[in-house]
């Protein structure tokens, strides 16, 4: 069938996050704004602190921060949120601390009334400042274990070493912490890891699933449903695969990764499974399973979707940006109890992927989706009128004149946004690994739409056979 080659698509700069973040925060330009900008505000609020009551406002002579809050509105230069939001805007991939967070620590560290504010108390306050955003705000944390898919016809081997250490080939990692356990539920997970006098557990890792900077995305471990006796293993073939996020991020921002990343690698899994014969679409809530053949040859596309999909945005038309945004509509379809709405979420990934600027927008993805996944032109009018029937299930959706959509539909639907996602995708990645110029998406596309009088795919793009049916079934 079809699989992936690599990741490319959108690598930065190895530079960890933590770090690119204090380099903005030390520059001297930024640190001597900061410096006249506090300078004025504690000014300020010393004056007005000191005349509250002479201007009728008790609440500021008794309250040095409603002093303060009023002195940032006074100055004009907003509060300390919106002057520390940019910098971190600036970071590239997954938000390690928010800007609420860094404006708390920094409250903290402004001087008290009256206290002669110079720039040596300033240097004082603004390192003191920094050493506790770097020590302990951003200090490395881990995620519980995070159980993301039931991973099925393990290899033979895989139940027996699960004492000594479960083998994982599908990822090419070899567990310490792998468990056989029997039908009873699986034990507590741990809470945080929030001690400050100690390291984050360690646990061995191998290739990450994802990772970006320093952090990163390892297996924790397997759950295997079995039976254990001193003697041997009555092996199940089938067992739930756990990961854990760490690096070096705020606790909010790692509970924030923690579901986003679960959705959307969740979506990425489906994807894949949503492509292989027999495919039956389960409820968005059930746990993925997936063969850990299938998982093991379409690995380079799951840990490049997810890059593409975690690691920020690039300017104007991109293929990341295309990428991007299918991955998180198809998330929100899989989540969605609406059968209608969620084929409407599923058309519009579709139409993210491989929409075009110009008029007969339906019939243009029609005709570019038929062109990506059908080789045959004998075989295009019924993809095309496939497509459009589609298109004008979610046009009816948007407008209200559709409320509900059958089960079959939607899963046809799914099907399809997977099929493009996958075949864009793979486009991008093939061109980026040996042409090394990737044009903008319009143009590729423009292309495809003068081209379905053609046989075969487009270069670079793999057959995705089992997409083939939905059309010469009959399925309109």
């Amino acid at each position: 069938m079809l699989s992936g080659s690599g990741d490319h698509i959108g690598r930065l700069a190895m530079t960890p996050l933590r770090e690119q973040l204090l380099k903005r925060l030390r520059d001297d330009g930024f640190v001597e704004h900061t410096r006249r900008w506090i300078r004025e505000v504690v000014a300020q609020a010393d004056g007005l602190h000191l005349y509250g009551d002479d201007m009728d406002r008790a609440d500021l002579a008794s309250d040095w921060q409603a002093s303060l809050d009023e002195a940032f509105s006074a100055v004009g230069r907003g509060h300390p949120e919106d002057h520390f939001g940019p910098i971190i805007q600036q970071l590239s991939g997954p938000a390690i601390v928010t800007a609420e967070e860094i404006s708390d620590l920094f409250w903290v560290y402004l001087p008290e009334p009256d206290s002669g504010f110079d720039d040596d108390e300033f240097e004082e306050m603004y390192g003191h400042f920094l050493d506790h955003l770097s020590r302990h705000v951003l200090r490395e944390r881990q995620s519980q274990p995070l159980k993301v898919a039931k991973v099925t016809d393990l290899p033979s081997d895989a139940a027996a070493d699960a004492q000594a250490g479960l083998k994982l080939p599908f990822l090419g990692y070899r567990s310490g912490k792998a468990e056989v356990l029997g039908e009873a539920e699986a034990p507590d997970l741990p809470d945080f890891i929030e001690d400050e006098e100690h390291e984050p557990v360690d646990i061995a890792e191998g290739s990450p699933l994802w990772s970006h900077e320093d952090i990163r995305a390892t297996v924790s471990h397997l759950e295997l449903r079995g039976h254990v006796t001193r003697s041997t293993v009555h092996r199940h073939d089938e067992g739930l695969l756990y990961m854990r996020l760490r690096g070096h991020l705020s606790r909010r921002c790692l509970r924030n990764l923690q579901n986003e990343f679960l959705q959307i690698l969740t979506a990425v899994l489906r994807t894949v499974v949503s492509l292989q014969p027999g495919w039956q679409s389960r409820l968005a809530h059930d746990v993925v399973e997936i063969p850990a053949a299938t998982l093991t040859q379409h690995l380079a596309f799951i840990r490049g979707a997810l890059t593409t999909t975690l690691e920020g945005r690039r300017k104007g038309d991109h293929f990341r940006n295309r990428i991007a945004n299918a991955v998180r509509l198809l998330a929100e379809a899989d989540r969605q109890p609406s059968t209608a709405l969620g084929i409407a979420l599923c058309v519009t990934a579709i139409e993210s992927l491989v929409g075009i600027k110009g008029t007969e927008l339906k019939r243009r993805i029609s005709d570019i989706v038929a062109t990506l996944l059908e080789p045959r032109t004998a075989h295009r009018d019924q993809a095309v009128k496939f497509v459009a029937h589609l298109y004008d299930i979610r046009s009816d959706v948007l407008h209200g004149t559709r409320l509900d959509g059958e089960a079959n539909t939607l899963r046809n639907a799914r099907r399809l946004a997977s099929a493009v996602l996958y075949a864009v995708w793979f486009y991008a990645d093939f061109k980026q690994r040996y042409d090394d110029q990737l044009e903008k998406p319009d143009r590729w596309l423009a292309d495809l739409d003068g081209r379905r009088s053609q046989d075969g795919l487009p270069g670079g793009v793999p057959e995705i056979a089992e997409i083939w049916s939905l059309w010469q079934r009959g399925n309109i």
